[in-house]
């Protein structure tokens, strides 16, 4: 069995208190007829909204900030929030 000396040890300590903290990745299943999921990164502030009836992919809005997100998926109409709130400011 090997044993790290102090140096070897400390190492892989700095390391990992050097790296930038990631917030992540967070998806929402979202209860409405309009709005069926969204994906939001923290790190680069950007949404995934991916709309019931949409022919493509999720949509994409950046510069999105957290709290807003967690407004629109705990609103009592997502669909509704991002009518009065979201749609066409990002």
């Amino acid at each position: 069995m090997a044993f790290l000396d102090a140096a070897e040890e400390g190492a892989g300590l700095l390391e990992e208190a050097d790296a930038p903290e990631s917030k992540g990745r967070k998806t929402y299943n979202v209860n409405s007829s309009a709005i069926t999921r969204v994906e939001y990164d923290a790190d680069s502030e950007t949404a995934y909204i991916t709309f019931a009836k949409a022919p493509s992919g999720p949509y994409t809005l950046e510069g999105v900030s957290e709290i807003e997100i967690e407004r629109l998926v705990n609103a009592e109409s997502p669909g509704a929030y991002w009518n009065a709130n979201m749609r066409g400011k990002y």
